[in-house]
């Protein structure tokens, strides 16, 4: 068959690569220390699983549903939204349920993009925002953001870029990879400055709970003033603990909805019922249950650090959001072959950052929120053994 082009530059998927090869040594008895993951390691919220039980009794559980999602559900994260975020929307006319925040995005480049039209991606960048704005034929645009100043997104990084009339924004916030939470006064000066263009901004926001050590999560959703031009990207994959049952959700104008769903339709039809259910019952977890969580990911980030600050060429500045270490290995210029040589010799799985974009050389993202604690030192015994024999 003849690929096109787009889709043959497109680098493979790398969070699949290096699961099959855990997967292999582990299945030859390799003790792998998997740090690359991106799925969370508490189990799935209590509630969800309830509700999904009841719901496979259900008849109307396996029927198709509605292309936007179950109106109950639509109705649960209004509330949520409106609550934790500031973010006030019609659940009729304003959400759609998604298979996942990826199909989400997915979703909204394919109902904006023209070929050829620009996308900011500050950098580093999360990959799969990069891969899907190729495949839609768009143009990525690296933004390189500043280690010095812990990867925050400045308007004066993103003013040089401006004058080229790029179609959008994509931000992550926390942000993956490198787990750094913007700064609430700078986004809405970005978020006004570029609605004021009419530049769309993609606010990707699956980290949102995971928010420690007097960050504070700010949604740009919520500048009434900008509303037309923001589109609110989640997910119940890391608060929940759902991510195999993929659900995530947009929040966007009434008008862009009503064009989506026509993608929506041919691509997906709906999100599935039953992971639907599943997340409308997450949404009566204990505030106390995801704060418990929360704080152990917050303890996890300060063991991480102070063992990463004791390790010869390592340098991490410890963020404050998701659950990722974006890790300046000194005099690394192939953080590839530094990752797979990692998995091989200290069995210790993390993810090059390369994948990231071209700001991201040099770099490692560990995933300590995928690990227990125990898991986690042991890691760092074997990261500290292998970079002192280096």
């Amino acid at each position: 068959m003849n690929i096109p082009l787009r889709i043959q530059d497109i680098a493979p998927a790398i969070m699949d690569e290096i699961g099959a090869r855990v997967k292999e040594l582990t299945d030859h008895g390799a003790d792998v220390v998997n740090l690359a993951g991106g799925a969370p390691s508490f189990p799935p919220v209590a509630s969800a699983l309830r509700s999904a039980r009841q719901a496979i009794e259900d008849p109307g559980t396996h029927l198709y549903g509605a292309d936007a999602g179950l109106l109950s559900l639509r109705e649960g994260l209004s509330r949520r939204l409106a609550e934790n975020d500031g973010i006030k929307v019609d659940p009729a006319t304003e959400i759609m349920v998604t298979a996942g925040a990826n199909q989400a995005f997915m979703l909204a480049v394919l109902t904006l993009l023209e070929p050829g039209d620009k996308v900011l991606l500050p950098s580093p960048f999360y990959f799969n925002h990069e891969m899907t704005v190729r495949i839609a034929g768009g143009v990525p645009v690296e933004v390189p953001l500043r280690e010095e100043i812990d990867f925050q997104l400045t308007l004066a990084d993103l003013e040089p870029y401006l004058d080229m009339e790029p179609r959008m924004l994509v931000m992550v916030s926390p942000n993956n990879p490198t787990g750094a939470v913007y700064d609430p006064e700078e986004l809405q000066r970005i978020a006004r400055h570029l609605s004021s263009r009419g530049i769309v901004i993609i606010s990707d926001e699956t980290y949102q709970h995971f928010v420690f050590g007097g960050a504070r999560h700010f949604s740009v959703g919520s500048l009434p003033e900008c509303r037309s031009q923001v589109i609110t990207i989640g997910s119940f994959s890391k608060t929940f603990s759902l991510s195999g049952w993929r659900v995530g959700y947009l929040v966007a104008e009434a008008d862009f909805v009503q064009q989506a769903i026509k993608v929506q339709d041919s691509m997906l039809v709906c999100a599935p019922l039953i992971s639907q259910r599943a997340a409308l019952g997450a949404l009566s977890t204990p505030a106390e249950e995801l704060a418990r969580r929360r704080a152990v990911v917050s303890e996890l980030n300060q063991l991480l650090a102070r063992s990463l600050a004791d390790i010869p060429r390592l340098q991490w500045h410890p963020t404050q959001g998701a659950y990722y270490a974006f890790v300046h290995v000194e005099d690394c210029a192939d953080s590839a072959g530094l990752a797979t040589d990692l998995l091989e010799t200290a069995q210790v799985a993390a993810v090059p950052g390369t994948v990231y974009g071209h700001n991201g050389e040099g770099f490692l993202r560990l995933s300590y929120g995928s690990a227990s604690k125990i898991e986690l030192e042991e890691a760092c015994a074997r990261l500290s053994k292998y970079f002192a024999a280096c």
